[in-house]
């Protein structure tokens, strides 16, 4: 579902200029020094209903709709494409894009806890291996955002299929672990996850295509296959996270170009049992929900956030919704 724009096509060239704000601004070859400077964006949004139709729907199953936002940014902002999400301290919120940039910004919720707003939005690139910026759209193609517990970022890769670990504190990327698998052009590793139950070190990768995962750890050369995950036919994974207690989230896109039908799964499973499942599709908003993040609450339970990619389409949007579960206990109580 990749559909290039201006904003794609400039990013190919060894020039960028965009404005934001009021300001415009030239990134160069030197765009690794924006890594540590990142650029601040005035971001704006508007809330979002879970139903048009129905403005007051506020629940799809055992998920509660806890707010959500359009994102607006011109076609010349770097605010595109993002793919996968994490989250810090429960309100720093983290992305990565197709394009190669690393996205941060703080959610605002209100008394109630509900989605109403980004502040502090900023925006810097990814780089390579060796200090510089991804320059291609082929190197570029960020897809899956994973944080480990030693404060490393892992940043998973379609078209060229990688693994870049990002350790900060300055230093350059360096490849990670990488399953050995020849995947399908523009259907790679979409879904990345920490995997703390495995090791502090451990991760999840999955294929799109094919659901199919592999557990990984930066100490060891070798990833192992798992099991693949349980989907309709015609959907593909686009993003899992691992929780507390064995638990599984994992967010399943279906397209059909000719009907224009999109719909999206999230699935929390427990081993082999499904243990809570909702469908976003129409009439409800929704669009190419990639990207998906998950909170603990106090009480067992999970604040989960899915991000579409907008794919640099004016006819497609990035939203940012929020669901909360109230957990395995509580969903079987109910």
């Amino acid at each position: 579902m990749e559909i290039r724009s201006v904003f794609l096509r400039c990013l190919s060239k060894s020039l960028l200029g965009f404005c934001l704000g009021g300001g415009c601004f030239v990134l160069s070859a030197a765009r690794s020094q924006l890594a540590e400077q990142p650029m601040q964006l005035d971001l704006k949004t508007r809330p979002v209903a879970l139903n048009p139709r129905d403005p007051a729907q506020n629940t799809l199953g055992s998920f509660r709709y806890a707010g959500g936002l359009e994102l607006l940014s011109s076609p010349l902002s770097p605010v595109h494409e993002l793919s996968d999400l994490e989250l810090k301290a429960e309100r720093r919120l983290f992305a990565v894009s197709d394009a190669g940039l690393f996205f941060e910004t703080t959610l605002v919720l209100n008394s109630q806890g509900q989605l109403t707003g980004l502040k502090e939005s900023q925006i810097c690139p990814l780089t390579r291996e060796d200090g510089q910026p991804l320059q291609t759209k082929e190197a570029s193609d960020a897809e899956g955002l994973a944080f480990l517990a030693g404060g490393e970022k892992l940043v998973s890769f379609e078209k060229q299929d990688r693994i870049l670990l990002y350790p900060g504190k300055g230093h350059n990327p360096r490849q990670a672990p990488t399953p050995r698998f020849h995947f399908e052009h523009n259907l790679g590793m979409e879904a990345l996850s920490a995997d703390p139950l495995r090791g502090p070190d451990a991760y999840l990768v999955g294929a799109e295509a094919d659901a199919q995962l592999w557990t990984c750890r930066l100490s060891e050369p070798e990833c192992q296959a798992l099991e693949k995950l349980e989907k309709p036919a015609g959907y593909q994974l686009v993003a899992l996270k691992r929780l507390k207690a064995n638990l599984l989230a994992y967010l399943l896109r279906l397209y059909q170009p000719e009907t224009g039908k999109v719909s999206v799964l999230l699935k929390v499973k427990q081993g082999p049992q499904v243990l809570a499942e909702m469908e976003l599709t129409q009439p409800l908003n929704v669009d190419n929900f990639e990207g998906l993040a998950a909170v603990p609450d106090a009480q067992q339970g999970y604040r989960f956030y899915l991000i579409s990619d907008d794919n640099g389409s004016e006819a497609q949007r990035t939203l940012l919704m929020a669901f909360d579960w109230k957990g395995p206990s509580k969903t079987s109580a109910d």
